[in-house]
């Protein structure tokens, strides 16, 4: 089995700080974040005399949540949107980019829960948060700048 072609799972969170979905700032000091995930939704079309389960998928997808964790600086552009985000409901436009493999996912979300974590004096102040994502696309190419 080859391994020459296998990549590293190195990946960026950018988010749109203007709202026009042209760039993507990179949160900075992102210490967790999930990618974006989709389920297929499956359909049971089981008749009343078969003798096992049948299923038929459905032309329609589930979207998942993803939590994410950021070393917090209150005076970053990327953490002051997602502050603005919680605050008054409103949706973020993001860009996932996986580093080494050159593809990625584009999805818009809302910022379900923003809390602060102060579980150590050994460490910064963190913020942890759950995305709730729609809209999700995949790309070729990283609009995310540093």
């Amino acid at each position: 089995m080859a391994k020459e072609n296998l990549v590293d799972s190195f990946y960026t969170l950018g988010l749109d700080t203007v709202g026009d979905k042209i760039g993507y700032k990179k949160i900075p000091h992102l210490q967790k974040a999930a990618p974006p995930t989709q389920e297929k939704v499956k359909d049971e079309i089981t008749d009343t005399d078969d003798r096992q389960e049948e299923y038929a998928i459905v032309n329609f997808k589930k979207n998942g949540d993803i939590e994410l964790e950021v070393v917090y600086d209150p005076k970053d552009p990327t953490h002051l949107k997602l502050d603005q985000m919680f605050e008054d409901n409103s949706y973020g436009h993001f860009e996932y980019w996986l580093v080494e493999a050159k593809q990625g996912k584009t999805f818009d979300a809302q910022l379900m829960s923003w809390e602060e974590v102060t579980e150590t004096k050994t460490q910064k102040l963190r913020k942890k948060g759950t995305l709730t994502i729609s809209n999700v696309a995949l790309i070729t190419t990283s609009k995310t700048q540093p």
